[in-house]
């Protein structure tokens, strides 16, 4: 099965995916919305008030290994924190118009300035079916 960015899916190994969560990667679920009913009814609730697409990921992590270094998106993002803790540093334009599968590595020439803002998240929501 392949994503609408061309990912393909490949079978699930459950014994390898638990050895590579301990050693402390990160889970990425993309497009859960279209898995599980309650997050599909928030992203069209979205959809409707922003009238554009919306996806809705998933990231989760089990360890105090950070999951994402410097990186920039070719979309625009909401983050909504459900569990755990994060330090967030969030910079402004660190790449002008950057694209989907874009050459450049964000972590050669990382913000040469203080985050915009930055804080430690510690916070807990649930979502009801």
């Amino acid at each position: 099965m392949a994503t609408r960015r061309h990912t393909v899916w490949h079978r699930l190994h459950p014994a390898e995916l638990h050895s590579r969560l301990q050693e402390g990667a990160s889970l990425a679920l993309d497009s859960v919305d279209e898995l599980h009913p309650p997050i599909a009814r928030l992203a069209e609730a979205i959809e409707r008030e922003l009238r554009t697409r919306v996806q809705a990921n998933v990231y989760a992590s089990w360890t105090s290994t950070e999951g994402f270094g410097v990186h920039w998106d070719d979309h625009d993002t909401v983050i909504l924190q459900l569990d755990g803790a994060k330090r967030w540093r969030i910079y402004g334009t660190t790449r002008p118009f950057p694209l989907y599968r874009d050459i450049e590595d964000p972590a050669r020439r990382p913000p040469s300035r203080s985050p915009n803002w930055s804080s430690s998240r510690a916070t807990c929501w649930e979502l009801d079916d």
